[in-house]
């Protein structure tokens, strides 16, 4: 098994974690005590670490579909698990989402990298903002064009981002701010 996807909850009690199965064929998230603890498993086929609400009572992460290779972000209960696609990938101009999202202070929004595939290589991703509450996809990063994105993260005060990015694809990965 590989452990990966390593987050802590927003109060710090617990850490949010993935084990890949011995194939490589699903990830199963787990929340263990900060201080140590019994794991106890949460949801099966989890593809990115989670993100927070503000507010700490919901997660999201994004998830994988082969068929038809698609990528869904989903949304969770942290208490009960009941769980909601929020959108996939087919439903946008994006062939993937970026395998982080980050959850924005105000808890309106979600921002992610998302990009396209032409015959099966990545040829651009973009900084997208989706909005909860009507499911629109903007893209974020003006002129300026990105080969990938990955490991977005708010400023708490919602002020602008930190993301990792290339401008193209033989680019060292660079830290990136945005307001």
């Amino acid at each position: 098994l590989t452990l990966q996807f390593l987050t802590f909850s927003p109060t710090g009690d617990y850490v949010y974690y993935c084990l890949t199965s011995t194939d490589f064929s699903i990830n199963t998230l787990y929340q263990v005590a900060t201080l140590g603890g019994t794991p106890k498993k949460l949801v099966e086929d989890v593809d990115s670490p989670v993100t927070f609400s503000p507010d700490g009572k919901q997660f999201a992460f994004v998830r994988h579909r082969s068929q038809p290779n698609e990528d869904a972000i989903f949304i969770a209960n942290v208490d009960t698990l009941a769980m909601m696609e929020l959108m996939s990938s087919s439903n946008t101009d994006y062939d993937f989402f970026a395998f982080r999202l980050a959850w924005s202070p105000d808890g309106r929004t979600l921002l992610t990298g998302a990009g396209n595939r032409e015959s099966g290589f990545l040829t651009k991703t973009d900084l997208v903002e989706i909005t909860l509450a009507d499911k629109k996809v903007r893209t974020l990063n003006g002129p300026r064009e990105f080969f990938h994105i990955n490991n977005v993260v708010w400023f708490a005060d919602g002020s602008g981002v930190l993301f990792s990015g290339r401008e193209t694809q033989n680019a060292p990965n660079q830290i990136w701010r945005a307001s």
